[in-house]
């Protein structure tokens, strides 16, 4: 039964396929009064932002496939008390560097398929990922370099990802697809931590979309 399951799996998962998808990704941000013991100017609570996505699935042989892939959000960042926050557009460079500001999450996961019959199959996957920030529109007439150096300093820009779903065929070459997605702050790890929760700087998202077939 478990050969056959295999079969079933790596014959369902045999084709490429082009992964759209979009959804909503919260960025934990503890850097606040309830946190810290003091007010924090500019720091935002934590966002929760829609994204854009897409991914293409390279099949490695049953039943795992490669599917490197990018999504985009954008959210406003002010560099205030030597870090940079999540703020509102409202917050005036003051406060310190603040701009608009795209991120960019290149994912390069590996997935498990197993097809559970009927059209259905679940999955999971786990892999590298980057999460490249780029203050792209400074705030009146704001500075970015010390955003930048924040974003990429001591790591902050490698977030390792989790990631499990659900799919079901609507016809031979087009699927939907639920997913759930987890990355991890590897830059606290380097950074030594500041006495803010753990979850601090964690993403998650929840999206959906459809898979087309080859």
């Amino acid at each position: 039964m478990c050969v056959l399951v295999l079969v079933v799996a790596g014959e369902a998962s045999a084709e490429q396929a082009l992964n759209l998808r979009g959804g909503l990704i919260w960025i934990g941000n503890a850097y606040r009064e309830e946190y810290t013991g003091r007010y924090i100017e500019g720091s935002d609570v934590s966002p929760l932002l829609t994204f854009l996505g897409a991914a293409y699935d390279i099949p490695l042989g049953s039943p795992f496939r490669l599917s490197p892939g990018i999504d985009i959000w954008y959210k406003d960042y002010a560099f205030t008390e030597g870090r940079a926050v999540p703020t509102q557009i409202e917050t005036g460079p003051a406060v310190g560097q603040i701009a608009g500001t795209f991120g960019l999450v290149v994912s390069m996961p590996i997935e498990a398929r197993f097809a559970l019959g009927g059209g259905f199959s679940l999955h999971g996957g786990i892999g590298p990922a980057v999460l490249l920030r780029v203050p792209i529109f400074p705030i009146e007439g704001s500075e970015t370099d010390q955003l930048v150096e924040y974003f990429y300093g001591e790591g902050r820009f490698f977030y390792p990802e989790l990631r499990a779903g659900g799919e079901y065929e609507v016809s031979d070459r087009i699927s939907v697809r639920a997913e759930l997605r987890g990355f991890a702050p590897f830059g606290r790890l380097l950074s030594g931590d500041d006495g803010l929760p753990w979850w601090d700087q964690l993403m998650t998202s929840g999206q959906v979309g459809l898979r087309l077939r080859f």
